[in-house]
């Protein structure tokens, strides 16, 4: 069996004395450009921060059902909506500080 290898990347920019982070990966450098590998590493900063804004503006952790499929729903609908206002900011100017109270005024 093949042990598969390792690649270490390292965030290490000029000015700094010492590397910012690290990452470990075990994709195949032969299939991987760096550029690939380097996206894939920072991506997760950009996961986090939209899993951020759904807890704070439409409130996916706020679920109090006792189902599975409760929960399913919750977050289905809630990441539904919260694609719905990143489209909107992204293909609209003038919504681009579109943010769920402001729809909720607009509805009432």
């Amino acid at each position: 069996m093949e042990v598969p290898s390792e690649e270490l990347l390292i965030e290490w920019p000029q000015w700094s004395e010492e590397p910012l982070k690290f990452w470990l990966s075990y994709l195949d450098p032969h299939h991987t450009s760096w550029r690939d590998l380097v996206r894939k590493a920072k991506g997760r900063y950009r996961v986090e921060q939209d899993y951020r804004e759904m807890k704070t503006e439409l409130v996916v952790d706020h679920f109090e059902g006792r189902s599975w499929q409760g929960v399913y729903h919750h977050v289905t609908l809630v990441t539904l909506a919260y694609s719905f206002l990143v489209l909107e900011r992204l293909g609209n100017k003038k919504t681009s500080g579109l943010t769920l109270p402001t729809v909720r005024r607009w509805t009432q």
